[in-house]
């Protein structure tokens, strides 16, 4: 069976896409988070326990730790708008470098085959083969097939669109419904959100 190539432009929000699937990246963000929500009920507990030794009344006690929950929840939502776009603004930063570094100096389409018969991908210029296999895990979005050789933040990763020509969309579908029966693949359809 001949390889089956796909032709495209590489794009900033393809890599932004695959930044934001990225099982290293999504454990940093996760980790991140349970860490800002442990900080946050730490300052409620510091807060309400300075608020108790003013208080005589059982009114005061409630009203005190009212106080607290509602200071360490504006805080939680603030300190998380600000994370989040400081880290947003990072991956759009790193997915262009990504899309400037494996362009090509001209603006060129980016190939890469897929190969059933010796169950790989041929990924960028130099043909770099990814086979299929247990360390290869797939992420179907609505507009990617997303590719993560491994689970570190150095492993071999690349994406497919699924928007293009008929032929493109074609192959894209045949090529996804292979590796979603394939049980060397860890594969995973996202829903769009």
């Amino acid at each position: 069976m001949q390889p089956t190539t796909f032709t495209f432009r590489l794009s900033d929000e393809g890599y932004l896409e695959l930044l934001r699937n990225m099982p290293y990246i999504r454990k940093m963000y996760a980790f991140i988070i349970t860490v800002l929500v442990t900080l946050c009920t730490l300052f409620s507990l510091s807060i309400n326990g300075d608020l108790q030794a003013y208080t005589r009344s059982a009114f005061e006690v409630i009203s005190a730790g009212v106080i607290a929950f509602l200071l360490s929840f504006v805080f939680l939502i603030a300190l998380y708008f600000y994370i989040r776009s400081k880290w947003n603004r990072g991956l759009k930063k790193l997915a262009r470098s990504l899309k400037e570094k494996y362009q090509g100096s001209k603006d060129e389409d980016y190939i890469i085959a897929f190969d059933q018969n010796e169950k790989a991908f041929y990924v960028g210029y130099r043909r770099h083969k990814i086979e299929i296999g247990q360390r290869l895990h797939v992420v179907s979005t609505s507009n990617y097939l997303l590719f993560y050789h491994g689970k570190g933040k150095a492993e071999d990763k690349f994406y497919i669109p699924k928007g293009g020509k008929e032929g493109h969309r074609e192959s894209v579908r045949i090529v996804e419904a292979f590796l979603e029966k394939s049980e060397e693949v860890q594969f995973k359809r996202k829903r769009p959100s």
